[in-house]
């Protein structure tokens, strides 16, 4: 806070209106997540359908309007070269994607199928403008803007769902806090899956934020030690097997590939990673008693109809015989929850005609018949490149990761960027990166407009640019 009220009294006011616009610009871009393309042109006929309205349309006409303006800006300044980077090379997938749809004859344009196309455009053009106008340690904001996004989301899941966390916890798993079928904002609530990498997501910033604390202060290091570790039990306890492995990972190497004792290194290891299972497993095998006694003893006795008391004492005697320890982790029959059916049915169902894929959500145009009530999304961000933009996307794909693996080594192997590996931001950035390129094995992840897309390229784009020096390593 103190950087940013330092940044305004520094600053012109032509550009404190352009960083408002910029704030404004991308809350606009966060609130459209989640909308249902039906809200597109479409008022609605409640309270909930007019904010829908909004919430869509509006980041739909910045975007809109911003590519017609970085047009004529870039055609005026005559740069283009300059701008090949990460950025450029999702401009050319997004313009892929379009080539797709354009091609599919199965299809019809709509807005309704190209919206996510156009916000994510619009999101590049954000960063573009970064870069035209030598603004791009301001990215910074934007991660922090959207970090506060995602807690806010997160502290409204978890004061929803507080009531009902000690019958999770007899259940040994979070896993069911959401179900097919809820709604918010006459919406589809986010899957677990979601909402484990929320909270996860949460935790990287915190856990960043504690390996860079002063040794000295430990009042405030054993403070955000609690937090982190509340937060890591419950990121264990939704038991989504893809968030643990992208959130581990992401972990795993924060803690032991940087500078530090060994012992610290065992020690950030078991506290952060270990200990929250750990407190789990425990409170679960407590709660699961006491939840057990309190339901037998109340509610059996309570003059209840035959068919309630008869479904009580089945859901009492799930309790009493499900092991403390029966994670998702543990389960041996479908381990990949039907992803590798899925990758195996897109790729032999491909025409491998099409050079510029289906467009926009090709992996719904494939999956669509087979998989009506199961889903239809293909679940990793390479069949998905290729599927909605063919060859060449996945070309792209591999260029972007390379040019991210490139950069990561540079920073970590070369003296002269020592500054940078240690500094906070690149850590949090580094977390962050890691963790949605695992999740993009098992995810559509970054590869469309989302939340997960958000982060990631507002992370990628920290990393380059503070390799490039357009970005100070401070915190802001």
């Amino acid at each position: 806070m103190l950087h940013i009220i330092k940044l305004i009294k520094n600053s012109s006011l032509k550009e404190l209106y352009f960083f408002l616009f910029l704030i404004a610009y991308w809350f606009l871009i966060w609130s459209s997540i989640g909308v249902e393309y039906n809200s597109i042109l479409h008022f609605g006929y409640n309270i909930q359908g007019h904010i829908n309205f909004f919430r869509i349309n509006t980041p739909l006409l910045f975007s809109i309007i911003s590519c017609i303006f970085i047009f004529f800006k870039i055609f005026k300044i005559k740069k283009i070269k300059y701008y090949f980077n990460i950025i450029f090379l999702f401009y050319l997938y997004f313009f892929f994607q379009l080539i797709g749809l354009f091609l599919n004859k199965d299809i019809e344009i709509t807005l309704g199928n190209t919206f996510l196309l156009i916000l994510g455009i619009g999101t590049i053009n954000i960063f573009l403008y970064l870069k035209i106008y030598n603004y791009e340690n301001f990215s910074k904001v934007l991660l922090y803007v959207s970090l506060v996004f995602c807690a806010i989301f997160v502290f409204f899941i978890f004061i929803s769902n507080i009531n009902k966390m000690s019958e999770h916890l007899a259940y040994s798993t979070f896993y069911s806090i959401s179900v097919p079928g809820d709604r918010l904002l006459d919406h589809a609530y986010p899957r677990t899956t979601g909402l484990s990498r929320l909270f996860a997501v949460v935790n990287i910033f915190l856990i960043a934020f504690y390996l860079k604390i002063n040794p000295n202060k430990k009042k405030l290091a054993f403070f955000i030690l609690i937090i982190t570790s509340l937060f890591g039990t419950i990121i264990w306890g939704f038991q989504s097997r893809g968030t643990i492995i992208c959130y581990f990972s992401a972990l795993l190497i924060i803690i032991f590939l940087f500078k530090n004792e060994n012992k610290s290194k065992f020690l950030n290891f078991f506290l952060i990673i270990i200990l929250p299972i750990l407190i789990f497993n425990g409170s679960s095998t407590i709660v699961k008693k006491l939840y057990f006694t309190y339901k037998y003893d109340v509610d059996i006795n309570l003059d209840l109809p035959e068919n309630e008391r008869i479904e009580l004492e089945k859901k009492i005697k799930q309790i009493e015989n499900k092991s403390i320890y029966s994670n998702r982790f543990m389960k041996k029959n479908n381990i990949s929850s039907g992803r590798v059916e899925i990758w195996q049915y897109v790729i032999s169902n491909y025409d491998k005609k099409k050079i510029f894929g289906y467009g926009v959500q090709g992996d719904r145009f494939l999956l669509g018949k087979k998989y009506k009530t199961y889903g239809n999304n293909s679940s990793n961000v390479f069949v998905y490149f290729f599927v909605s933009g063919g060859y060449l996307s996945i070309f792209i794909l591999i260029l972007i990761i390379l040019r991210i693996l490139i950069i990561l080594l540079k920073i970590y192997f070369q003296s002269r960027h020592e500054k940078i590996k240690e500094s906070f931001i690149f850590k949090l950035c580094l977390m962050l990166t890691i963790f949605f390129l695992v999740r993009g094995l098992v995810e559509n992840s970054y590869g469309l407009f989302s939340i997960d897309f958000l982060l990631f390229i507002t992370s990628i784009f920290i990393i380059e640019n503070l390799f490039n020096k357009s970005i100070r390593n401070t915190i802001y």
